[in-house]
């Protein structure tokens, strides 16, 4: 069991090992803590993703060095970091047959997984469907869910990733793996995290192991923030953008395989957080050079905590796709323009129609930018 409250994992013994010591300190942390504190504590490690390095690894040093055995840190640090760098975990389909067990949990992963559930009270981040949406969507078929926006953490991506959000209260048990970074799978802890909420690689021919499926098994749905680093670094605060133009790998995948894509909006998630300027000609370049985004930002009391403020994320109706002459086939690129103009329109539609307001009174416009 894990983060997102997977009753199954997929991982190697040091991995394993080193994810199970995470649920006995966040189901601690959850009975111990009281429950009005436990909301911001989860925030600030969601959203701090770097930070969960400090829950495992100080008790890990604490129980060495009390036993008198620090020497052995290092040798076992490179030994884990070995394991990372050979392990393919990322790079397999999901075991698809554990969704109809994700609630089947033990004492010790309900309380771990409440303590991380905890942060979308939060905000509070609540789950919505536009008209029709919830009915057009069929548990049976697979869908791409396209998530915007990214922010500097894109919150959105998470009424997927834990089994606790309302989003599978209305679809309990449908299969839904998350497309990350490569590097994400290479970071120590941040791995098993991104592992255990059902994430794998973003690399096409993962993505097309994923929906294709396992020994003759239907394969899952797919869930893509799919601005990335480039809309990360472009976040501001009161200003709505995605960085769709020239986006297009997304509606490929939905073209070959006859995934219905569907286009998600998380209202609020640009304004989670104080966003500067400085040195963003830079810090843009770094990222399309080296793939290394570097946003600048404060939180609540100026720390990686965001602002206490409401996110709704609106799931829009499926926009339906043409069957391929097989599944996998390559789509024309003629074809691909078509439906990525098709998905833009309906995005903005859905944002539009659901528009907060500016400090103006007029309705905030959706800004559609190139990387």
């Amino acid at each position: 069991g894990g983060v997102g409250g997977r009753a199954k994992m997929e991982l190697n013994p040091v991995s394993r090992l080193l994810f199970e010591l995470m649920n006995i300190i966040t189901a601690v942390i959850n009975i111990v803590l009281p429950a009005s504190l436990q909301p911001m504590l989860s925030a600030f490690f969601v959203g701090n993703i770097f930070a969960v390095y400090a829950l495992p690894f100080s008790s890990i040093y604490l129980a060495f060095w009390a036993c008198g055995a620090t020497s052995w840190l290092l040798p076992l640090f490179l030994l884990y970091m070995a394991v990372i760098f050979f392990d393919p975990a990322h790079l397999k389909a999901p075991d698809f047959k554990r969704h109809s067990k994700f609630r089947q949990l033990n004492f010790m992963q309900r309380r771990s997984l409440a303590f991380w559930s905890a942060h979308f009270a939060y905000f509070p981040m609540k789950t919505k469907f536009a008209p029709g949406a919830r009915e057009a969507i069929d548990p049976n078929r697979q869908y791409i869910f396209a998530v915007h926006p990214h922010g500097i953490h894109c919150w959105p991506l998470n009424i997927f990733a834990f089994v606790s959000s309302s989003f599978y209260d209305a679809f309990p048990g449908m299969p839904i793996t998350g497309i990350a970074a490569t590097i994400m799978f290479k970071l120590p802890m941040i791995r098993e995290l991104f592992l255990t909420m059902q994430y794998r690689d973003a690399g096409r021919p993962t993505c097309e192991k994923i929906l294709k499926g396992n020994k003759g098994e239907r394969g899952s749905s797919l869930f893509i923030c799919t601005g990335g680093e480039a809309e990360s670094l472009l976040t501001e605060s009161g200003v709505d953008k995605v960085v769709l133009l020239g986006r297009k790998g997304f509606v490929r995948l939905a073209l070959s395989w006859g995934c219905p894509l569907v286009p998600v909006y998380g209202f609020g998630v640009s304004d989670l957080y104080t966003t500067y300027t400085f040195a963003q000609g830079f810090r843009r370049w770094l990222a399309k050079a080296a793939h290394v985004a570097i946003p600048l930002f404060t939180g609540s009391f100026g720390t990686p905590l965001p602002h206490r403020r409401p996110v709704a994320v609106l799931i829009g109706k499926p926009i339906p796709v043409p069957e391929p002459p097989s599944r996998g086939a390559k789509p024309s690129d003629a074809l691909v323009d078509v439906y990525h103009a098709k998905y833009i329109a309906a995005l903005v539609e859905l944002y539009n129609t659901h528009a907060p307001t500016g400090e103006d009174g007029k309705p905030r416009e959706l800004k559609i930018l190139k990387a």
